[in-house]
């Protein structure tokens, strides 16, 4: 059977409000622009996305998976990650190295889940969303494809992932302890429905050739039967 599509996954968060003055507005013209200076993709997505690239390496599974992080504007873009947050990484031997960029439409169309790391970043990628989809073809069920992170967290509570930008040193350890038990739970479970999916696909193709085989055995025994009359066989 032909190798399946390798499974993608986008990290995407919306930082803290900038402390910029209200007056100063954000001039760039991306639909997924908002009504105040924000930064992001430079604290939890990209972390998110260096701890599960470290995950898949260790569990022998990179060809398995595309992964990618963004933030919902493009502030940032260009930046590397906050250096706090790399260094906190790093202390865990996670190298954090991801350039932030703004969530793109095909975005929507390229990958199989996107996850925020709060519900008002989730608001705003299905508003974002259906803003771009009124203006060009996007897939009807994209917004299905968005999750919260901690919804996959197995020994935290947590419902949303705090950003740390403006807090203390704990506040980026918390992250990354968020991040990696819901990293841990997520492989386990993309791994176990793709597995899943090749059972259904190779039970399907056993069933196709359980089918075909009668038809097989006739055209093997005729052919048989017409050598065996060419050689005055009996």
């Amino acid at each position: 059977m032909a190798e399946t599509e390798p499974f993608s996954v986008l990290f995407v968060c919306l930082g803290t409000l900038s402390r910029f003055p209200k007056s100063i507005s954000y001039s760039g013209s991306s639909d997924f622009s908002l009504a105040d200076l924000l930064s992001g993709n430079i604290c939890r997505s990209p972390a998110a996305e260096a701890v599960f690239t470290d995950l898949v390496r260790k569990r022998g599974a990179e060809s398995k998976f595309k992964i990618d992080s963004a933030g919902t504007i493009g502030f940032h873009e260009g930046n590397s990650a906050d250096p706090r947050m790399r260094a906190a990484a790093k202390r865990r031997g996670i190298d954090v190295t991801s350039i932030s960029r703004p969530i793109r439409p095909s975005d929507f169309r390229e990958f199989d889940l996107i996850l925020a790391m709060d519900m008002r970043n989730r608001e705003d990628i299905l508003s974002a969303y259906g803003r771009r989809r009124s203006k060009e073809p996007l897939p009807e069920d994209a917004s299905k494809k968005v999750k919260l992170m901690c919804s996959f967290c197995k020994k935290h509570n947590e419902a949303e992932v705090p950003d740390p930008y403006y807090g203390g040193p704990q506040g980026f350890e918390k992250v990354l302890d968020l991040l990696e038990d819901a990293c841990e739970s997520l492989f386990d479970s993309i791994m176990a429905e793709k597995s899943q999916t090749s059972v259904s696909a190779a039970e399907l193709e056993v069933s196709i050739l359980d089918r075909d085989l009668p038809w097989r055995l006739s055209i093997h025994e005729e052919s048989i039967c017409n050598q065996n009359t060419v050689h005055g066989i009996r």
